[in-house]
């Protein structure tokens, strides 16, 4: 199986986090962004290690993560991005 490929269950899982408002800003409509740094070093990159984000916290504007990085990100915003994946990942499991 290649790594860009999602089994049924990450399918599912998401949708799921396609529906969420941003977890940065609240904003609707988001994109499903893959977390693959805990700001000091590359973590595994994985389909359940994502967040959803929108446009302008994900890539588009002056404050997201992919132009200012995700220790910088995750000071601004006040939590661990690969935390909160975990969480979200445990929460649609229950």
């Amino acid at each position: 199986r290649k790594a860009t490929d999602k089994s049924e269950q990450e399918r599912r899982y998401h949708a799921y986090v396609a529906a969420l408002p941003c977890v940065g800003c609240g904003a609707q409509p988001v994109h499903v962004h893959h977390v693959i740094s805990d700001g000091y070093k590359r973590l595994t990159k994985s389909h359940e290690a994502v967040l959803p984000l929108c446009p302008s916290c994900h890539q588009d504007g002056p404050t997201a993560v992919h132009q200012i990085g995700t220790r910088i990100w995750n000071a601004m915003h006040g939590f661990e991005q690969h935390i909160r994946t975990a969480q979200l990942w445990e929460e649609w499991n229950v």
